[in-house]
């Protein structure tokens, strides 16, 4: 996922703040000098709880994060005047179907130690439940990915835990847009493609990251029915660097099966070569295996 910036492994969630000037969060709000270090990239408005937040005062803002220090009165009536709230910029995680006669392309990229097509990372790790799949007729393979498809997700390191973790596609919303089109972006910028039918878990609703601090909004997706992008065929130029994201991507191909092993904690047999290390990735592939399991019950 697009990298959400320094200050967040600082600040995000339950956090000591060190940069608010010299002042102490338990005085008064006349006193607190923000310390500014460029302009939030998220939602312009603070936020404000309509039955419990009296007033807020900004005490950090950079790119990425902003954070709050609000005044409010608890349900039994408590005033507390140091309420410490995080903004984070609202977010996607997608996890991909990876098409279907793309995976004798993906295998081989593998082995090769190349991008498949241009646009996706140059490193593709592919699971032997994958590879057993890309060796059977066409539509064997279409037949199988029915029940079990095969998924796309990214192995990367990140600044908030040591060592390689499986993670979502996906990254940051530019202010005012909608998480459908920054997820849709994210996967043409990403990895190269394109993809017609999108299911956004917890329907329009996006997830507030942790309930009493903040730290933005997540909209888990599954996109499916996805092909490389038309405009990148041919194209033999390097995409154009975007500059958002810090650490390296090897682009992981697994099935739905091998995904819910990753999430029992079995790392060999699952999704790439590492666990899954991070809540709000682990709760989009839980929601993405569910969605499997029961799509052909009756609701």
């Amino acid at each position: 996922m697009r990298q959400i910036g320094r200050y967040v492994a600082l600040l995000c969630c339950g956090f000591v703040l060190a940069r608010i000037s010299d002042v102490g969060c338990g005085e008064s709000e006349q006193k607190l000098r923000p310390a500014v270090h460029g302009t939030f990239h998220g939602p312009a408005a603070p936020f404000h709880n309509s039955r419990q937040s009296e007033s807020s005062v900004t005490v950090f803002e950079a790119k990425y994060v902003r954070v709050q220090q609000h005044r409010i009165v608890t349900e039994a009536g408590r005033l507390i005047d140091d309420w410490l709230w995080v903004d984070v910029a609202d977010h996607v995680n997608v996890v991909a179907e990876a098409p279907s006669d793309a995976l004798p392309t993906l295998v081989a990229a593998a082995d090769k130690g190349a991008a498949p097509w241009v646009g996706a990372p140059p490193q593709v790790i592919v699971s032997d439940r994958v590879r057993l799949r890309a060796k059977l007729p066409a539509d064997a393979v279409v037949r199988s990915n029915a029940d079990d498809p095969a998924l796309l997700l990214f192995q990367q390191l990140k600044y908030g835990f040591e060592g390689l973790s499986i993670a979502a596609l996906g990254g940051l919303s530019e202010p005012g847009e909608p998480p459908l089109a920054t997820a849709m972006r994210e996967l043409a910028e990403e990895i190269g493609i394109h993809c017609s039918t999108w299911h956004q878990f917890g329907g329009n609703e996006s997830y507030r990251v942790d309930a009493n601090r903040g730290c933005g909004r997540c909209a888990p997706f599954l996109a499916a029915d996805c092909r490389v992008a038309e405009r990148r065929k041919g194209n033999t130029a390097p995409p154009a660097v975007d500059g958002g994201d810090l650490e390296k991507q090897a682009l992981v191909v697994c099935t739905v099966r091998d995904l819910l092993d990753s999430l029992r904690g079995r790392v060999t047999g699952g999704c790439g070569t590492a666990p899954i290390r991070e809540l709000k990735w682990a709760h989009t592939f839980s929601r993405v295996v569910l969605h499997y399991h029961f799509r052909h019950v009756d609701s």
